[in-house]
């Protein structure tokens, strides 16, 4: 008897585990959140992690109890921090000039490394899979391209601020060309609350930012948003 009356008590707990959305319902989420940049392979020399703004719109339409699908588009600032004590970019040469001598020269000062930022903004179109592991908690993986908007920089010396379209920089300097198309893997967990979403995310981008430069787009971000069903 006690047995079959703990049973019974676990029904209510094991049907809430799995619930999840209706079948072939469709949901949309309107989102925000912040990134927070993870620099990969010689950048990481010169460049620090920083945080962005995120923000956007999602649709879900869930194909099975466990499994769904959705889309979102998203618009994403992608920043970083530079910060070349090693002098690797400091280092860089302009028509046979050291980047770090021309500009002292041409500002008058006196820094020995350069410091700044980087500010890069996409619109980023992330298609998931979702697998609700229980009641809703959900795994998530998919494909993410990405077109940028800008791509800016500033550079700090001694007190001046040096405005830098980084995609002209690295053009007219490096004779490198941006690829503006990015494409990445994101994956990921959410967890839902009465309607709202917490949703973490790590982005696994693919593609160099400039022609020759081991640079690559991988950030971190978190959102939270409000489901609404249609």
């Amino acid at each position: 008897m006690k047995k079959i009356l703990f049973i019974i008590a676990l029904c209510p707990i094991i049907v809430m585990s799995y619930a999840q959305e209706k079948v072939r319902s469709i949901t949309i989420q309107p989102k925000i959140g912040t990134t927070l940049s993870l620099p990969v392979g010689n950048s990481k020399k010169y460049l620090d992690p920083n945080f962005g703004f995120t923000g956007g719109i999602e649709t879900e339409y869930q194909i099975t109890k466990k499994w769904s699908v959705s889309l979102s588009v998203m618009y994403t600032q992608e920043n970083s921090k530079l910060n070349d004590k090693e002098g690797i970019f400091s280092n860089w040469s302009v028509n046979g000039i050291q980047l770090i001598d021309f500009l002292n020269a041409y500002y008058s000062t006196h820094v020995k490394y350069l410091t700044g930022k980087q500010k890069t903004s996409y619109i980023n179109i992330p298609i998931m899979a979702n697998y609700y592991v229980f009641k809703n908690f959900a795994i998530k993986v998919g494909i993410q391209p990405g077109f940028q908007l800008k791509c800016k920089g500033e550079l700090n010396l001694e007190g001046n601020k040096i405005k830098l379209d980084m995609n002209d920089f690295m053009k007219s300097t490096q004779n490198s060309q941006p690829h503006k198309f990015d494409i990445a893997i994101p994956f990921g967990v959410s967890y839902e609350y009465h309607q709202f979403i917490v949703d973490g995310r790590y982005n696994f981008g693919l593609k160099r930012l400039w022609d020759g430069f081991n640079a690559r787009n991988r950030f971190a971000q978190v959102t939270i948003g409000y489901k609404f069903k249609l």
